[in-house]
This record gives structure tokens, C-alpha cells and sequence, in this order.
């Protein structure tokens, strides 16, 4: 199975740093409608990404419209704050939305609204989750992990079983957008966050909450490892020339890797990518936030049902989980 984006031209309302997509909006060209059937012939399911899909007034009718051209599954990454009401939400799943990938980064008002600068926003996001599993949806999270929040990790797994989510990712933060004029306030040592991370995911495993990796090579994910989610545009530094699991390694984000030298890597043995069925599954929701799904480079198709829609983005199905 494949999963293509569709790429909304809307403004997101939240101001996170370390998003490259806060506060901006992606270009969107004036396709026309029957693109929408050429992105059904290259992928099975389709999920809207932003900015922020749900600012969009005609989201409902893109679903619906992607319903009517017999994908598989639809989706939808949203930072969940638009989905607490019951009407937004009701809509979509009637139109046909069958996922919806949330993003929460901490297990408290205090530290997800700092991480996305709007007060209440995680009571929103709560409730949007909330909302969405009453109506059968599919849930997954994501949590960006930043220097102010990865030591406290450790309290999502129980927040996020509790909440009924069908599956957790964690992202190191990149240096992307803000971030990137900010790095050494943003994106935190891979060293000191790791043990954190790894702690907190197999929390999440104890309690039945599967789990998935980004942003973090493969000699630094631990038993993971099988987990990580691949990613373009990638480093290495020299000590992985010798390392058996390059190969299959997502590698260091490249301005990490010229900031730190890559004093925290070592070479590994080889590791295969977990294969199931389930998993899988799950694994295409996660689009990162602000980033295409796992795959090969998109494809731009072109294809809108008008000119402030959506942009079609094709990514071939290469998942590491």
C-alpha cells in the first residue's frame, strides 16, 4: 500500500519553533479536479497536511472527494486544536476521513503550550483526540522532542494510553524553520536526550501503545532501532562508513551533524526493518510535523478542486517500521 499527501494551503495558527510550517503557508497552484483521480492511480490512501488542513472551509469536501475516487484510507495531520468541537470532526468522518494524526508534545498544559505557543492548546488537542476515537477514527501522536521537554517524557505513555491513541511517535526536533536560528535552544544533545526517549518508549510497549522513531540514527535508537521511520536528506559522519547499518540508517540531520561532528555516534551491527502488517498501517500516518510521509522524494501531480485547494503530493510506501 502506498499513501499520497495532499498539501493545504493554509496558515497554521500555531507558533511552534521548532515547526518549519508555524505561522507560514505552502504555495498551492489552480489544478483541476480530475488530478485527484490521477494521484488514486499511483497511491491506495490519501491524507491532507498542511499548514493546518482544518482552517481550510472546503477540507470536508476534499474528503469526500477522495471518498468518491475510492481510496483506501484518508487521513489527516492536524495539530488537533480546530477537531475539540464535535461538528468539524463529525463532518469529516461522515465525508469519509477514517485517521487523524494529532500532534501533542507534553503531558501538561504547561509544557505542550509553551512548545506551541497558545494557551489552552492542549486541552483542545485533548478533546479533538477525544472527539475523534468516539467516532471510530484511528488516532496516532506525534511529540517533538526539544531541550525543554525531554525530561519529561517519561508522563506521555500513561496520558496517551489513557487517551486511547493507536500509536505514538517521537521526533527529535529539527532545525527546520525557527529552529534553525535557534538550534542550541531547540534541538537537543542526542546524548542526553536518548535515554529519556528510549525509557519513554518502552513505557509506551509495556502499555500496549506501539511505537515509532524519527530523527535519530540507527546506532543511537537502541532497540528501536527497528522502529525509526527513514528520512530524506540525511548525513553521516566518517565513523559511519564502517558501520554494517548504514545502509538501512536514517542517518544525522546534516546541521546537527556540523555542529556536533558526530562525537555521539558508533558503529552498529546490521538491523532490519520491523515488517507487519499492523504496523505498517499504522506507520504511513505519521507525516512528521510539517514533513511529507516516509518514502521516496514526492512527486508533484498537480490536481485541486479549486484554486486555494489542496496541492497532490505522491510518496512511494518505504517505511523502516
Amino acid at each position: 500500500m502506498k499513501r499520497g499527501l495532499f498539501r493545504v494551503d493554509r496558515r497554521c495558527d500555531n507558533a511552534c519553533v521548532f515547526c518549519a510550517q508555524a505561522g507560514s503557508t505552502v504555495p498551492a497552484p489552480s489544478p483541476e479536479r480530475d488530478q485527484l483521480a490521477k494521484l488514486r492511480a499511483e497511491v491506495d490512501e490519501i491524507a491532507f497536511v498542511g499548514g493546518e488542513p482544518t482552517l481550510d472551509a472546503g477540507l470536508v469536501d476534499w474528503v469526500r472527494a477522495a471518498k468518491e475516487a475510492r481510496f483506501s484510507r484518508i487521513g489527516l495531520q492536524t495539530h488537533g486544536r480546530h477537531l475539540a468541537g464535535d461538528d468539524l470532526v463529525a463532518q469529516l468522518a461522515a465525508a469519509g476521513l477514517t485517521d487523524v494524526h494529532f500532534s501533542l508534545h507534553g503531558a501538561t498544559a504547561l509544557l505542550h503550550d509553551h512548545e506551541v505557543q497558545v494557551p489552552g492548546a492542549f486541552g483542545q488537542v485533548l478533546h479533538g483526540l477525544e472527539a475523534a476515537r468516539s467516532l471510530g477514527l484511528v488516532t496516532v501522536v506525534t511529540s517533538v522532542v526539544t531541550r525543554s521537554s525531554f525530561r519529561h517524557l517519561g508522563a506521555l505513555p500513561k496520558l496517551l494510553s489513557a487517551a486511547g491513541a493507536s500509536a505514538w511517535s517521537m521526533r527529535i526536533a529539527q532545525a527546520a524553520g525557527r529552529a534553525a536560528t535557534s538550534f542550541d535552544r531547540v534541538v537537543p544533545r542526542l546524548g542526553l536526550a536518548m535515554p529519556f526517549v528510549l525509557h519513554a518508549l518502552d513505557d509506551a510497549e509495556r502499555r500496549g501503545l506501539p511505537t515509532f522513531l524519527a530523527g535519530v540514527p540507527a546506532c543511537l535508537a537502541g532497540p528501536f532501532a527497528a522502529r525509526l521511520l527513514p528520512e530524506p536528506g540525511r548525513a553521516f559522519a566518517a565513523v559511519c562508513d564502517r558501520c554494517p547499518a548504514r545502509p538501512s540508517c536514517p542517518g544525522v540531520e546534516p546541521l546537527y551533524l556540523r555542529r556536533f561532528s558526530g562525537d555521539e555516534l558508533r558503529a552498529r551491527g546490521s538491523w532490519r526493518p520491523a515488517r507487519d502488517l499492523e504496523r505498517d498501517l499504522l506507520g504511513r500516518m505519521f507525516t512528521g510535523v510539517g514533513e511529507t510521509a516516509p518514502g521516496s522524494p514526492p512527486a508533484h501531480l498537480g490536481g485541486s478542486l479549486d484554486t486555494a485547494g489542496p496541492v497532490p503530493l505522491a510518496t512511494g510506501n518505504r517505511l523502516a517500521p
